[in-house]
C-alpha cells in the first residue's frame, strides 16, 4: 500500500474587508492484498470448528459414508475425534491465501471559501467540489475449477463445515442438534465411525463447557463460494458538490448569533451507468443555529447553544461496487459433497450467484443525515483555571440501506421507516403478511464536565468526565457485532426478521469515561508529562445464527442485556491506562534544539479484556429451514487487546 499527495492553496485579502481563501488537493492510493507466489494457486481451506490436543490441531478423518444412504450426491461424512484431552477451537485455517486485491483509490477535491466583515457581520460562503474514484479486481486465490458440472471461473474459499458431538461414554455420544446424531449414526452403521461408540443420541441442552471438552467433529456442510469484484479497465465514481453560507452576527458586544445552511448534491456512477443522484434543495439542506452570550459581561464567561444537521458525504464507493450493477459483483456459492471440495465433488445445493445484479435505487430516497444538539457553558475562576459543562443529544435521521420483503430474492435501497406513497416499502407496510421495517435509530446523550488550567507557573492540566448512554437498532456504517464493513449496505435491514431484539445498548455505548493529562517543568528545564484515562467497558450480547444469513446475525435477548456467564456481567470490564514521558532540551541559540526523550506506556501493566466471544449458537452452513445448529448455551472468552508496559527513548533535533 502507498499513496501520494498533493495540494496547492492561496489565502490573500481583497480590500479591507475580504479575504479569500483557494484550495486544490489530489490523493492517489495504491492498496495490494498479494500474496506470496507459493501461495497464490491455493484456495483458502477454513474449518468452523477444529480440535486442538497437545498442541496441535487435529486432522480430519475422511470417510466414504454418505449422509443420505444411497445418494453419492450427497454430502460424504468425515469426523474429527478429540476424545482424550482435546478441546474446541474455531475458524481454523487450513490452507490458502483467500482474497487477493488489487485497488485503486483516487480523490481529487476543489473549494473557493470567502469571508466578508460587514458592520456587525461575518458572512461566510463558498464552494466545495470533491470526486473519489474507485478501480479494483478482487478474487480468491487458487485456481478456478468446475464442480459437478458448475464453473467457479474465478477460483474460491471452502468452508468446512462441522458440528460438535460429545463422547459421554466409551462407547456412547450426544449431540446438540437430531442432524448431527442422524450423521453419527450413519458412520457407526457404516462401520467408519469413531472408535468404539456404538450409540448416539440428541441433547439439546448441552452446554459449552461440555461442547469444548473432548468434543467429536462431523462434518454438516462443505461451502464453495467464488467471490469477485471487478471493475475492469474502468473504475467507479462517487461526485460531491457542496454549498455553504454562514452570518456569525454580533448582536451586542457580549451576544454573538449564528445562522448558516449548508447544501451537499451527490452522484454515484457504476463503470457504465449512473446510479445514485441525491440532489433535492430541500433534502440536502442542513441548517446552521446557535449563538453564544457572556453572561456576566466580563469577557470571562460564556453560555451557548447550538443545532445542526450533518449529512453523510461522500457515499462509499462499496456502494457502487457492491448493489450498483454492471457486473462489478460476481458471488457464487454452492454447498458440495466431498471434504476440501476434493477432486470429483459433486453439487449438494447450487445457491446460485448472490447480489449479482443491480440493486434498485427506492423512489424518493434521501441522503443519510445526524441531528445534533449542543448545550453549556464556560467559566473562567482566577487567572488560568477554567470550569465548564456541556449536554449533547445526537439523533439518527434518515439512513440508507439495502433490504428484501421477499427473503433475499430481490433487494432495494432505501430509508428505513420512512414510506412514501407507492415506494417498495409503502407497498409492503399496507400488506399485512409483509409489514414495515421501522425506522433505523440511534440515540446518543451525553454531559461533559471539564476542567483546563493553562501553563502557569511550571504546570498546566486538562480533565474530562463524560456520562453518556448510545442506544439504538443501528451501529452506523460500520456493523462490530459481525465485522461487516459495508457502509449502507450492511445486513442489518436486509430482512424483516433480522430486526429481532437489535434495540437496545450499542457497542460503543460507555456510560463513563475519564481523562486527566498534565505537564510539569522543572526548575532545570526537564519537561514531565503524564495521561490517565479510564472508560466502561461495552455492552455484551448473545449473537445466534439467522436460517438464511447464518452466523452472528440475530440477537437471542434484547440488545446490550446479555450477561456472560463467566464474569456475571452485562458488559466487558472497565478499562485504565497510565502513560508517563519527559524530555530535555539542549538549546543551539535560538532556532535549534535537540531533545532527549522518555517514553513510558501503559505503566501499571493493566491487561483487560476490550471485547469477548458474543456467539452463543452458530450454524452449520446450510441455508434454509434445515440448518443444523451448534447449540451453545455459554460464551468464550474476552481477547486482550490493551497492551503491557513498555517503554521508548528517543533524540530529536528541531530547527
Amino acid at each position: 500500500t502507498y499513496g501520494q499527495n498533493y495540494t496547492g492553496r492561496l489565502n490573500s485579502a481583497f480590500g479591507q474587508n475580504w479575504i479569500g481563501e483557494f484550495m486544490y488537493g489530489l490523493h492517489k492510493q495504491t492498496a495490494d492484498t498479494i500474496p506470496s507466489a507459493s501461495q497464490a494457486n491455493n484456495s483458502l481451506i477454513l474449518d468452523n470448528f477444529a480440535v486442538l490436543k497437545n498442541g496441535a490441531v487435529l486432522g480430519v478423518t475422511d470417510t466414504t459414508t454418505f449422509r443420505t444412504l444411497g445418494n453419492p450426491d450427497s454430502l460424504r461424512l468425515a469426523f474429527v475425534d478429540g476424545r482424550g484431552g482435546g478441546s474446541l477451537q474455531r475458524n481454523y485455517t487450513r490452507n490458502g491465501f483467500g482474497l487477493i486485491s488489487n485497488q485503486n483509490r483516487d480523490r481529487w477535491e476543489t473549494a473557493a471559501r470567502i469571508q466578508k466583515i460587514w458592520g456587525s457581520h461575518t458572512l461566510k460562503f463558498g464552494f466545495e467540489y470533491n470526486e473519489n474514484k474507485y478501480k479494483l479486481f478482487t478474487r480468491s486465490s487458487g485456481p478456478a475449477r468446475t464442480i459437478g458440472g458448475l464453473p467457479f471461473p474465478g477460483g474460491v474459499r471452502i468452508t468446512n463445515n462441522f458440528g460438535a458431538c460429545i463422547a459421554t461414554g466409551a462407547t456412547t455420544a450426544e449431540c446438540p442438534a437430531g442432524a448431527l446424531t442422524t450423521s453419527f449414526n450413519r458412520l457407526i452403521a457404516n462401520a467408519q465411525g469413531p472408535t468404539g461408540i456404538t450409540t448416539v443420541t440428541t441433547n439439546a441442552a448441552l452446554t459449552a463447557a461440555q461442547l469444548s471438552v473432548n468434543p467429536i467433529l462431523i462434518l454438516s456442510s462443505v461451502r464453495v463460494r467464488d467471490f469477485t469484484l471487478n471493475t475492469g479497465s474502468g473504475e467507479t465514481k462517487t461526485k460531491v458538490e457542496s454549498f455553504y453560507f454562514q452570518d456569525d452576527y454580533k448582536v451586542t458586544r457580549n451576544l454573538q448569533i449564528n445562522l448558516g445552511g449548508r447544501w451537499d448534491y451527490q452522484q454515484a456512477e457504476g463503470t457504465r451507468s449512473s446510479y445514485i443522484k441525491l440532489n433535492s434543495f430541500w433534502d440536502n439542506f442542513q441548517p446552521r443555529i446557535g449563538f453564544t452570550w457572556d453572561f456576566t459581561g466580563d469577557g470571562k464567561s460564556k453560555f451557548f447553544m447550538n443545532y445542526a444537521k450533518y449529512l453523510e458525504t461522500p457515499l462509499p464507493l462499496d456502494v457502487n461496487v457492491r448493489a450498483g450493477g454492471d457486473d462489478i459483483q460476481l458471488d457464487y456459492n454452492a454447498n458440495v459433497s466431498f471434504l476440501n471440495a476434493a477432486t470429483g465433488a459433486s453439487v449438494v445445493a447450487n445457491l446460485g450467484c448472490l447480489g449479482c445484479e443491480a440493486t434498485p435505487v427506492d423512489a424518493g430516497l434521501k441522503p443519510q443525515t445526524v441531528n445534533e444538539f449542543t448545550v453549556g457553558f464556560e467559566r473562567q475562576v482566577g487567572r488560568n483555571f477554567t470550569l465548564g459543562a456541556r449536554g449533547v443529544y445526537r439523533a439518527q435521521g434518515s439512513v440508507i440501506e439495502d433490504g428484501s420483503f421477499d427473503d433475499g430474492d430481490h433487494y432495494f435501497l432505501f430509508n428505513p421507516g420512512e414510506p412514501q406513497a407507492g415506494n417498495t416499502e409503502d407497498l409492503a407496510c399496507n400488506n399485512p403478511a409483509i409489514g414495515c421495517f421501522g425506522r433505523a435509530r440511534r440515540y446518543y446523550r451525553a454531559v461533559e464536565f471539564t476542567a483546563t488550567k493553562r501553563f502557569s507557573n511550571n504546570y498546566q492540566l486538562i480533565a474530562s468526565y463524560v456520562f453518556s448512554s448510545l442506544i439504538g437498532n443501528y451501529e452506523g456504517l460500520f456493523r462490530n457485532d459481525n465485522g461487516q464493513t459495508d457502509p449502507n449496505i450492511t445486513s442489518l435491514f436486509d430482512l424483516p426478521s433480522l430486526l429481532g431484539n437489535t434495540y437496545g445498548r450499542l457497542p460503543n455505548d460507555r456510560p463513563h469515561q475519564f481523562k486527566l493529562n498534565g505537564t510539569y517543568q522543572t526548575p532545570f528545564k526537564l519537561m514531565l508529562s503524564g495521561n490517565f484515562y479510564a472508560q466502561s467497558g461495552i455492552p455484551f450480547n448473545a449473537l445466534i445464527p439467522h436460517p438464511v444469513y447464518g452466523n452472528n446475525e440475530g440477537f437471542a435477548v434484547p440488545r446490550g442485556t446479555a450477561v456472560n456467564p463467566f464474569t456475571g456481567s452485562t458488559r466487558t470490564p472497565t478499562t485504565f491506562q497510565l502513560d508517563m514521558g519527559a524530555y530535555y532540551p539542549i538549546k543551539f541559540g535560538e532556532k535549534r534544539e535537540f531533545r532527549l526523550m522518555f517514553d513510558w506506556f501503559n505503566v501499571t501493566n493493566t491487561q483487560r479484556a476490550v471485547r469477548q466471544d458474543e456467539t452463543v449458537r452458530i450454524n452449520s452452513g446450510i441455508p434454509g429451514a434445515g440448518a443444523i445448529q451448534f447449540a451453545n448455551s455459554g460464551f468464550g472468552y474476552g481477547t486482550v487487546f490493551q497492551f503491557p508496559s513498555n517503554f521508548r527513548l528517543g533524540a530529536k533535533f528541531s530547527f
